[in-house]
């Protein structure tokens, strides 16, 4: 509609932003991340919408070293922010009072920091508060893109947005299929760098992420993501091309072999399916029961051949002195 030649533009400006950080990862060149991240920033600043397009774009890859802690990416989000209250000519979005919801997040995470602040000070950092302070990066990462998100979009078509994420989801989806073939050094440098597959022998990609589990979860997200927007497109091309990407990007998120991946995905199906209608959502059940119990034995197979010791010990063994554990009560503390 009357958003189409605004959303090309800006989509085409976010991924052209994005373009040099990639090239930079890849290659591991300080010459290039410095001009990337001068790049990436200075748009951020200009126009934060660009910058946000841009971010969501490489968020998943490993940051560029050239920016000290805590990294390219946060910078940029708070170049967005610098950008939403500078307010330049080039773009001007609406500023409004935030939501009560907002406000509760903000004063959380205000708690929580002060919390954390006062732990440092009582002396040197243990496992747990290292796993803590991790916890509340990633946590006041995520918060601070919904927060900047929301208020860019206010008015504005989410669709730019929407595509740089699909755009991200397909490009380490790619990289992961490589990895299942052997052929990951066609992507040194995007990929993430993490022992996990040799520690465990078992066959299970992880894209730019440290850790299979967590890379099947994002790519469980994108691939609800991709489907939602092809029940809606308009256009019978546009929506044959949401479900290629939701296929290649699904397919990528069982190749993790991340039991936590399928439920996550199996439930957002199920929800989105009830959104159509109660007799579509009963059927989607169904149907996903089916697979469900057709499918295990084979998944179960698989995911456990090479990991005897694992598949006998049950769940006390994955859970006893493990990392999910300790990451789990960091979370909950």
């Amino acid at each position: 509609g009357s958003h189409a030649p605004s959303d090309a533009r800006t989509t085409i400006a976010g991924l052209a932003v994005a373009a040099p950080v990639f090239v930079a990862i890849a290659f591991g060149s300080a010459v290039l991340g410095l001009l990337a991240a001068g790049i990436a920033l200075t748009a951020s600043l200009l126009s934060p919408m660009t910058g946000l397009i841009a971010l969501a774009t490489v968020a998943p890859f490993p940051r560029p070293l050239i920016v000290p802690t805590p990294g390219l990416y946060v910078a940029m989000l708070g170049a967005i922010l610098l950008g939403l209250v500078l307010r330049l000519p080039i773009e001007r979005p609406r500023l409004r009072l935030p939501t009560p919801e907002v406000v509760l997040v903000v004063v959380f995470m205000v708690w929580v920091a002060a919390q954390f602040a006062t732990g440092v000070l009582d002396g040197p950092p243990t496992a747990r508060s290292s796993a803590i302070a991790s916890s509340f990066s990633v946590f006041t990462t995520g918060a601070m893109s919904f927060f900047l998100a929301m208020l860019l979009l206010r008015g504005r078509s989410p669709n730019p947005l929407l595509v740089a994420l699909l755009v991200s989801a397909v490009a380490t989806s790619i990289i992961a299929l490589t990895q299942s073939i052997g052929a990951e050094g066609l992507f040194v440098g995007l990929e993430g760098r993490s022992d996990l597959v040799a520690r465990t022998a078992v066959d299970r990609v992880t894209g730019p992420f440290l850790d299979p589990n967590y890379f099947g979860a994002y790519l469980a997200t994108a691939t609800v993501l991709a489907l939602g927007m092809a029940v809606l497109a308009k256009s019978r091309g546009i929506r044959f091309v949401l479900i290629a990407a939701s296929g290649l990007i699904g397919t990528a998120m069982l190749l993790t072999l991340s039991r936590g991946a399928i439920v996550a995905f199996a439930a957002a199906f199920i929800t989105m399916a009830f959104t159509r209608g109660v007799r579509i959502g009963v059927l989607v059940t169904a149907g996903m029961l089916l697979v469900a119990v057709i499918a295990w034995p084979l998944f179960a197979d698989v995911r456990y051949a090479a990991n005897p010791d694992l598949a006998a010990g049950g769940l006390s063994s994955q859970l006893e002195n493990s990392d999910r554990t300790v990451a789990w009560l960091a979370g909950l503390e």
